[in-house]
Order: structure tokens, then C-alpha cells, then sequence
């Protein structure tokens, strides 16, 4: 029998395929759990006869692609095949392909008998590389807490609070003066945590800070919270910008759903931290997060100037 491996990229994760049906998603009755608003409670299952592995997305929201393709019916999955699923993709492996080095656990969980996860380090070449923008210490593969296994998604779906907070239904105080954060779950719901500058650490550059995590004696803004990091993230304020950078945690920190090392924050967006969520809101007529500007493309000459550049040739 051939022993195939599924090896998670996004987390350095690796898990043996057993011989079976299995299924992935988001949802607690999945043999694998991949703890994210991009993927879907039952996202597909993969079929293993021992030999072959056929893999079939089962309407998930986001889609399923293997090497880029969309998956739109059964499809066979061999050594080397990528399968992306949201944000995170994973590659087919033979058991050969494994090395002895450990990895780190990270959001996906397994739970059930249809998989097992091992321990053995990814292949070379396919574990994911901090940005080279941000410090070492706040990507995701430096200094990272040893996962407690705790799921960071409730039951309710993460998607819930954001529909609310959306229609209106999370009750709030007016906005201040000052940028804020405002709990839309669990027992933070209408919680409101205002982001003074005039009234926060800095960081070496001078610019305003807030630590977010478990650990009170470490952050500004502490959550009582198993789901969330002692450390988990930071958010600065840098000039008119707002944005959010994920520091050490083990369950990442996600703006709109989307994994995020490093995000500047616009009025509305949805950051999730754990199992807890929070919009991020600005005063009226605050600036938004500048976006990169887009280069303009290249004027051909107009008429009476090609007319001329005729004459006086």
C-alpha cells in the first residue's frame, strides 16, 4: 500500500492519509480542521483506496484548485499534486518524501482516526518564509508559543459576528474621537477598546502601540482567553495609517478572514484573533489606509501635437 502524506505549507503541517473517506473544512465533524473564514465547515473529502487518492470539493464557498486549476469534479491526486484550499495550500507527498526534523503545529487541526499527523519536517524548499518586511519576531515561524490545540473558531460561524456587526445589531456607544475596536463576540460583544495615541506606549520609532494578547503583563490590551497567544499581535499607528501586525501568536491573527502578518486597516474591517472577533473603526472623516499608488499608464500624443511634430520635420 502506498502511504501518501498531506502536507499543509500555510502551518508545517504533515498528516498520513489512512486508507478511507476524509473529510476537511472548518467544521468540528471534520477529520481535518482548517481553522479559517476562507475555508469553508465541510470544504471536500478525499477518497483513498490504498493506492489512488481521489479528492472532490463539496460546494464549498471559496473553491478548491489543484496546481491552479478549480476542482469541478473527482479528481486524482498524485506525489507532488498542490491542492489550495482558501488560504492554504497543501501538497501530496509519498511517506519516502518525509524528514526527520519537528514542525511546528500551527491552525489546522486533526481530529478523528481517517488521518494521522506526524511530526516529520516539510520537504525542503516547502516551508513558508517569514516577509522580509517585518521582524523576525512578529512573522510566523520565529519565537511561536507550542500550540495548545484549542480551536480558535467558536461553533457559531466567525461569519455570524461580522453579519451582525454589519446590519446594525451589535450594540455600541457613538465613536469618539479616536480610532477604535469594538468586541462583536463571546463575552467581548460590544466591548469598546479606544486607541488614544496621546495616551499609548511607542514603539522605537516613536510611533503609537498597542500589544495585544493573553498575557497581561506583557500587552496593553489583554484578552482572558485560551484561544489567544500571551503575545499575539500589535497594532500601530503610523500616521495616518492604522495597521495590524501579528507578533507571536500560534493561531495567527486574520483581517477579513485572510491570514495576515502584516495589514493596514480600513473603517470596518474584521480582525479575528482566536476565537474572538473585533471591527476596527475610525471618527467620521478620519483618512483611510492609503493604498499604493497605481502608475499611469503611458499618453500617446494628441493630434495637434503629432500634427506638429510633422512640420517641423
Amino acid at each position: 500500500m502506498t502511504a501518501l502524506i498531506l502536507f499543509d505549507e500555510s502551518n508545517g503541517i504533515e498528516y498520513r492519509l489512512e486508507p478511507g473517506e476524509t473529510h476537511i473544512g472548518r467544521g468540528a465533524d471534520c477529520t481535518i480542521r482548517v481553522l479559517s473564514s476562507s475555508v469553508s465547515r465541510l470544504h471536500g473529502s478525499f477518497d483513498y483506496d490504498g493506492q489512488n487518492l481521489r479528492y472532490k470539493d463539496l460546494g464549498s464557498s471559496n473553491g478548491s484548485f489543484v496546481n491552479g486549476t478549480a476542482v469541478t469534479s473527482e479528481v486524482t491526486l498524485g506525489d507532488g499534486d498542490q491542492l489550495m484550499l482558501g488560504d492554504f495550500v497543501f501538497k501530496i507527498f509519498d511517506e519516502d518524501a518525509k524528514h526527520s526534523e519537528e514542525l511546528d503545529e500551527d491552525a489546522t487541526q486533526l481530529v478523528g482516526d481517517s488521518a494521522t499527523q506526524i511530526n516529520p519536517a516539510p520537504p525542503s524548499g516547502t516551508a513558508p518564509k517569514p516577509q522580509a518586511d517585518i521582524p523576525a519576531m512578529w512573522s510566523e515561524q520565529a519565537g511561536l508559543e507550542k500550540a495548545s490545540g484549542t480551536e480558535f473558531f467558536s461553533e457559531d460561524s466567525d461569519d455570524d459576528a461580522a453579519s451582525k456587526y454589519r446590519a446594525g445589531r451589535i450594540a455600541a456607544a457613538p465613536i469618539g474621537s479616536w480610532p477604535r475596536l469594538l468586541g462583536l463576540n463571546s463575552s467581548i460583544e460590544g466591548n469598546i477598546i479606544e486607541l488614544n495615541p496621546d495616551n499609548s506606549p511607542r514603539d522605537d520609532k516613536g510611533r503609537p502601540l498597542w500589544k495585544i494578547g493573553r498575557d497581561a503583563s506583557a500587552v496593553d490590551i489583554a484578552f482572558d482567553d485560551s484561544s489567544i497567544s500571551g503575545m499575539h499581535a500589535q497594532i500601530i499607528n503610523d500616521g495616518n495609517r492604522w495597521k495590524i501586525v501579528n507578533w507571536m501568536s500560534t493561531n495567527g491573527t486574520f483581517v477579513n478572514g485572510q491570514r495576515a502578518l502584516s495589514n493596514y486597516l480600513k473603517q470596518g474591517d474584521i480582525i479575528s484573533i482566536g476565537s474572538l472577533e473585533l471591527a476596527f473603526e475610525l471618527p467620521a472623516n478620519a483618512p483611510q489606509a492609503e493604498s499604493p499608488p497605481t502608475p499611469n499608464p503611458p499618453q500617446k500624443p494628441g493630434l495637434w501635437a503629432r500634427l506638429i511634430a510633422l512640420i517641423k520635420r
